[in-house]
C-alpha cells in the first residue's frame, strides 16, 4: 500500500515540476523555448511512430521464420 502511495505522489510532483520547469524557462529565456518544445514534441511522435513500424516488420520476420521452421 506504501508503494502505491508514492507512486500516487511522484506522478503528481513530476507533473508539478514540469509545470514549474516550463515556467522557469519561458521567464529565463522567454518565447523562445516553445521552439524546443516542438521539437521535443516532434521527436517523441516520430519516435514513436518508428517503433510501431519497427514492431510490425519484426512480427512479420517472425512469422516468415516459423513458417521456414515448421517446413525444415
Amino acid at each position: 500500500m506504501t508503494n502505491m502511495g508514492v507512486q500516487l505522489t511522484s506522478v503528481l510532483y513530476t507533473r508539478l515540476q514540469i509545470m514549474i520547469g516550463i515556467w522557469l524557462m519561458y521567464n529565463y529565456i522567454g518565447v523562445s523555448f516553445c521552439a524546443g518544445l516542438l521539437v521535443m514534441a516532434l521527436m517523441i511522435t516520430s519516435t514513436f511512430f518508428i517503433a510501431k513500424q519497427i514492431s510490425r516488420v519484426n512480427e512479420s520476420t517472425l512469422e516468415f521464420k516459423d513458417k521456414r521452421m515448421k517446413v525444415t
